[in-house]
């Protein structure tokens, strides 16, 4: 059991007290928060070794693999820049292995975009399935390191050569990074678009981020999400008082309070989607809109079936036939399934949410 008190000792080991107390927030079940304890303090958390220990393992190919693609767009004048969990392992945690994640997420210039794509294709890198994203080319692989090549920061409005602009260069190279303000609109982004499944992850990587960069500049964060059209974190430092240090708290008048309880409890209390996807997806508010049947459609797109499938990227047409009846069978059960349901719990959670969804998309962070 891990606590939010021992996290935030973590992020700010020198920060004084806070005025509430955190002792009694736990937070959520992870290997992460369990590897955590042992690599920071191992005497009083012996049991949570093997956790560590696999993490260190997983974390290894990760980063060897970063660090030669670092080395490759170095030599080829290719403008790179890691970002959230590709950066902040090294950067920002004690211990990179501290730090899970599941791909390298990897932005490059969008002038150097395509030749980064060639080289990297040159170096092994495949490309198993070609599916349409707003935001990366679709995924890399290669010895079971997953790469995405990202062209825009992910949920951002406005131009690709706009946010390059704001990215830190690391020296005279052309490694770059994005300034603090930039990276944590685009965590507690991430975390909103997941609907807070990865929040406690999101909490700690803005403590990690910010003990190491210092106070951020508030009127920077929200001039940056008005101009990408993004939701401000004001309400994240709100309703975590007793994880923030006094001095990092936003300095404008608090937001509405049941909202910094409902994005307090989302994120210490996850809603668990196993075997309740038919009922977050039928029982939703916005159940039959536009673009509640846009992002239905998209799973039925032929790249995206040869993907969940694990299709070949071309060719084998009786197999992605065979694949479609499969699909389509599963989802109208799920369909069926989802309208029936009387889990009022998971349904009254997934109202909160949208709820809260909403109140974050106000102008200025919702605030009044």
């Amino acid at each position: 059991m891990i606590t939010l008190a021992q996290l935030r000792s973590w992020c700010w080991p020198d920060a004084p007290a806070p005025s509430q107390s955190a002792s009694g927030a736990v937070l959520p079940a992870h290997p992460m928060f369990r590897a955590m304890a042992y690599r920071l303090a191992p005497k009083e958390h012996p049991e949570f070794r093997n956790d560590y220990r696999m993490l260190a393992l997983r974390e290894m190919p990760q980063r060897m693999a970063m660090e030669q693609i670092a080395q490759l767009f170095e030599r080829e004048k290719i403008r790179f820049a890691p970002f959230k969990g590709a950066y902040l392992a090294n950067a920002c945690y004690p211990d990179p292995a501290l730090r899970s994640r599941c791909d390298i997420d990897l932005l490059a210039h969008p002038e150097d975009f395509d030749r980064a794509l060639k080289i990297l294709e040159a170096d092994g890198w495949r490309t198993p399935y070609d599916y349409q994203n707003n935001h990366h080319h679709p995924c890399m692989f290669k010895q079971k390191v997953v790469l995405e090549l990202h062209f825009r920061l992910p949920n951002f409005a406005g131009s690709a050569e706009r946010q390059w602009e704001l990215f830190v260069p690391e020296g005279a190279g052309f490694r770059h990074h994005l300034p603090p303000e930039l990276e944590l609109l685009n965590l507690f982004n991430h975390a909103l678009h997941h609907s807070w499944i990865n929040g406690a992850q999101m909490l700690a990587d803005c403590g990690f981020l910010l003990g190491h960069c210092g106070l951020p500049d508030w009127n920077k964060v929200d001039e940056l999400a008005r101009e990408f059209q993004v939701s401000g974190p004001k309400l994240l430092f709100f309703a975590f008082p007793d994880f923030f240090p006094e001095l990092y708290m936003p300095q404008s008048a608090p937001p509405d309070r049941k909202f910094a309880e409902l994005l307090r409890e989302r994120i210490l209390f996850p809603l668990d989607l196993r075997g309740r996807m038919d009922t977050l997806v039928m029982q939703s508010g916005s159940r039959f809109t536009l673009q509640w049947w846009r992002i239905r459609l998209a799973g039925f797109k032929p790249s995206a079936i040869r993907m969940t499938c694990r299709l070949p990227g071309h060719g084998a047409y009786g197999k992605l036939a065979a694949a479609y009846l499969t699909v389509i069978r599963k989802k109208l059960l799920l369909a069926c399934r989802g309208l029936r349901s009387n889990d009022a719990g998971t349904v009254a959670a997934l109202r909160d949410l949208e709820r809260l969804k909403a109140y974050l998309s106000r102008p200025r962070d919702g605030e009044k």
